[in-house]
């Protein structure tokens, strides 16, 4: 915000746009062309808050100056390291495709990253919804994910999955609380969301002895380990989000040394 006094005394108020991140990129979508793969995404728009950018197919630096494809070898544990950094009028990229290979999109500008996008596989071209724990993830499957790649132009037509953790939530038997929302494109108004299929709900535990540990959690942000036992690793999922009628799942897996429980 700028007041500037003139000779007649008459105070003229400029007002800025907020100093803030990028939304993160919707749409993400990965086809292979031949021997390459090819990642496309729609033009960011707005800020993470929500303020629609004046100008969405003309941004200014201040408001988007790149795009930032990231690229790991798996989807929990491996590093991301940068692939490309792009101007902010490109919305493609490509390179020699690669089964092991998995990538997101970031936005950027003047004060920092948007959060990712969402993750694709080059092996199997599924999108990936990645917890903060890097070892939770919900997957769509390449012909159930025409919610979330939109009509490739304007964002509001493609869905955005925010995922986060709930450490409020951890104690007594809680190892793990992630939280999924639904949004449409850029909006920050969470949506009834129905999915075209089904997805795959992936939550990982590790063991430390004869205990059942959370994964992908500070030791000192964990709860106290537990005796893995039925009662104890049962998985209850709220499937609000995604389905029109209120739903709640209570799953018994077993125990295995860095178990892998699959929701399907």
């Amino acid at each position: 915000m700028a007041l500037e006094g003139a000779a007649s005394n008459i105070l003229t108020l400029g007002v800025g746009l907020p100093p803030r991140p990028p939304m993160p990129p919707v749409g993400f979508d990965a086809a292979q062309a031949g021997g390459n793969i090819v990642l496309t995404w729609m033009r960011v728009g707005a800020f993470d808050e929500g303020t629609p950018f004046p100008s969405p197919a003309a941004p200014s630096a201040a408001e988007i100056d790149a795009y930032v494809v990231q690229k790991a070898t798996a989807l929990g544990g491996a590093p991301w390291s940068t692939a490309a950094t792009l101007p902010a009028s490109t919305t493609t990229w490509s390179e020699a495709w690669s089964a092991s290979a998995y990538y997101r999109v970031l936005a950027r500008n003047a004060i920092g990253f948007s959060l990712p996008s969402a993750v694709r596989s080059g092996g199997t071209q599924s999108v990936y919804f990645v917890a903060p724990d890097s070892a939770t993830v919900f997957e769509l499957i390449p012909s159930k994910d025409a919610p979330v790649v939109g009509d490739g132009v304007n964002p509001a037509t493609a869905l955005r999955i925010e995922v986060s953790s709930r450490p409020e939530d951890l104690g007594g038997k809680v190892l793990k609380s992630v939280e999924f929302k639904a949004f449409q494109g850029e909006s920050v108004t969470p949506t009834a969301a129905q999915l075209p299929g089904t997805g795959i709900l992936r939550m990982r535990y590790d063991q430390a002895g004869t205990l059942v540990v959370p994964s992908g959690v500070a030791a000192a942000a964990a709860p106290a380990a537990v005796t893995p036992t039925p009662q104890n690793i049962g998985v209850f999922k709220d499937w609000n989000a995604f389905t029109s009628a209120a739903k709640s799942v209570l799953l018994m897996p077993s125990v295995k040394s860095r178990s892998r429980v699959t929701l399907l």
